[in-house]
């Protein structure tokens, strides 16, 4: 039996003026821990305006919300650049709403039909 090729929860896209990551699937600590190196790398890179894509997050926890905190931090705080959300899922946005942090990462208001 051969096994399906595993994709990463975390998979980064460089555009023309905005990187783009999708997060898919369940965003907690044992992903948080395979993809330490992926952010890493991809906060090497300075990116400066991040567009993160949500719409296949089916849950994210402490651990997921810290890590994309230290992104955050390293992005907004650090290099004055700017994240936003956009494609929520309903876990993601319900998640990220409790936290208090919808604002802080430019949740669309309007939800995608």
């Amino acid at each position: 039996m051969v096994d399906a090729p595993q994709t990463s929860p975390f998979v980064v896209t460089a555009g023309e003026r905005s990187t783009f990551v999708a997060l898919s699937g369940d965003f907690d600590i044992l992903t948080v821990r395979a993809v330490t190196h992926e952010v890493e790398a991809f906060l090497a890179t300075a990116p400066t305006d991040v567009v993160f894509d949500m719409s296949t997050l089916d849950f994210i926890d402490s651990s997921g919300i810290a890590l994309l905190l230290k992104i955050y931090t390293r992005v907004v705080k650090e290099g004055c650049g700017s994240i936003r959300v956009r494609n929520a899922s309903d876990a993601a946005r319900r998640t990220f709403e409790l936290c208090g942090l919808t604002e802080a990462f430019g949740f669309d208001t309007i939800r995608d039909l």
